[in-house]
């Protein structure tokens, strides 16, 4: 299984599918913030079960910008990612043409603004927007779920046939 952990930060979630996805498994940490990617590559050499993450210093708002094949990945995390980005569309569109059709995009966003908790009111991310915003890539939300008290979070599915809708609306 190939998952790609876009917009890592610590790389928390990035061990934690690392292992789940061992031994023939592979998972790309991907951030814009190199001193957080080389805190990833440190934390995880010290972790001697875990030898299978490549770290890629990427702008998920570029094209291509993850670096990674078109269709290469079963799955795709987004964990409080969408929220620091001033082009989600262009984040969403670049998760969506590295996943392969039926693969999965786990989104985790801040539900609220909690008084410097969370990002500020106007960074927050209402989930209808979000579902609208995945719809349009042609991803299909499978499950809603609440990972904690101040967070959404979504499960979608690529649907298959839809690459060229997805080539389309890139360009």
């Amino acid at each position: 299984m190939r998952v790609a952990d876009l917009g890592c930060g610590s790389g928390f979630f990035t061990q934690e599918v690392a292992e789940k996805v061992l031994p023939a498994g592979k998972v790309y940490a991907v951030d814009i913030q190199k001193d957080l990617l080389e805190r990833v590559v440190r934390e995880i050499r010290q972790n001697k079960k875990v030898n299978n993450v490549e770290a890629i210093w990427g702008d998920l708002e570029q094209q291509k910008g993850s670096k990674l094949n078109e269709q290469i990945m079963d799955a795709v995390l987004l964990t409080n990612t969408l929220f620091q980005a001033d082009d989600r569309r262009a984040v969403v569109r670049e998760a969506v043409r590295i996943i392969k059709p039926r693969g999965s995009l786990l989104i985790v966003e801040w539900n609220g603004s909690y008084n410097g908790i969370g990002p500020s009111p106007d960074r927050v991310l209402k989930i209808k927007e979000l579902k609208q915003l995945l719809a349009e890539f042609s991803l299909e939300v499978k499950k809603n779920f609440a990972p904690g008290e101040y967070h959404f979070g979504l499960l979608a599915e690529k649907l298959p046939g839809q690459e060229r809708k997805i080539k389309i609306t890139t360009e």
